[in-house]
């Protein structure tokens, strides 16, 4: 079930790449490049772009048609708790910071079609080349929109189990019991990891 889910999602980041590679070209935006001792789990699609205000103008174009683009996080060191508690500062690390403020990250989930993953490629591009007509019309393509935006997730969990059969159950109750709570579109993937009970069967 993971590679199968790894498999879906490694065909949708390459069709983003090979779909945005103009903009790549042009100096617009940039991809990181996977080692090629590698090999990715493809747990998201994004890019880079030149600055914080670039990147928030282009979540506004894609949120105006529906498209659920997100900036994804903030430094470790600038969360809250460690500004108060562990004496860190903005400029601690620069590259965290410069990566952060202009990273944007695309809709990626198993269940994505490769239409709609054209779709975002198509708005995406039109960002940067408002010239080229868009088959995307904002208030328009009501059908193909809103299924974009009921199939975006909220979170996907990844859970690594190490000899977890006498728990698991109960602990993803609790898991699910939370999430349910909080209302969000998610997907929990478990994973066995050369257990030598009986987790591999309960999952």
């Amino acid at each position: 079930r993971f590679e199968e889910i790894r498999s879906a999602r490694a065909t949708l980041c390459k069709r983003y790449q090979e779909g945005l590679q103009r903009l790549v070209d042009e100096g617009h935006l940039r991809f990181t490049d996977i080692p090629s001792y590698a090999i990715s789990n493809y747990h998201k699609a994004f890019f880079l772009l030149r600055d914080t205000l670039q990147r928030n103008a282009l979540l506004a174009h894609l949120k105006a048609r529906a498209i659920g683009a997100v900036f994804h996080y903030i430094p470790l060191h600038l969360s809250p708790y460690a500004l108060t508690n562990l004496g860190t500062r903005l400029g601690q690390f620069p590259v965290a910071e410069r990566v952060a403020a202009s990273i944007v990250r695309l809709p990626l989930f198993p269940h994505l079609q490769l239409d709609h993953c054209d779709e975002i490629i198509e708005e995406v591009t039109r960002f940067f080349h408002p010239e080229i007509s868009s088959s995307i019309q904002q208030n328009s393509s009501k059908d193909s929109s809103e299924q974009l935006r009921t199939n975006t997730l909220d979170l996907s969990l990844i859970i690594p189990c190490y000899n977890e059969a006498p728990h698991l159950q109960k602990n993803l109750n609790a898991i699910l019991e939370i999430l349910d709570r909080m209302q969000l579109r998610y997907e929990i993937i478990l994973i066995d990891d050369c257990s030598k009970d009986t987790t591999a069967e309960r999952i």
